[in-house]
């Protein structure tokens, strides 16, 4: 896909399986508190270099961020459950 820059406002409360897989261009990406759940596969593919997740992110499926070459730093503002759905060499960070 051609897009670049994507905003998930708070309206929207899931992220679905492969809503944004294979989006290879994407570089930025915004998700509003809101978003309760990303789903499986949601930004596989995608070159993410790094996101952070709202607080009202309560469920990230396994696999969710697969295959993100670019993705080297998640910013939690309030999830806890760890690392499921990330690459190994992610650095991820709770505030």
């Amino acid at each position: 896909m051609q897009i670049e820059k994507i905003v998930i406002q708070k309206t929207v409360t899931s992220i679905g399986m492969k809503c944004f897989m294979n989006f290879e261009l994407l570089d930025t990406i915004t998700i509003e508190n809101g978003i309760r759940e990303i789903r499986q596969y949601a930004f596989f593919n995608s070159n993410i270099p790094s996101l952070t997740i709202p607080k009202s992110v309560v469920f990230i499926d396994e696999k969710a961020f697969r295959n993100n070459k670019e993705l080297s730093m998640i910013m939690f503002e309030g999830y806890q459950e760890g690392e499921k759905g990330f690459e190994s060499q992610v650095r991820i960070y709770n505030t």
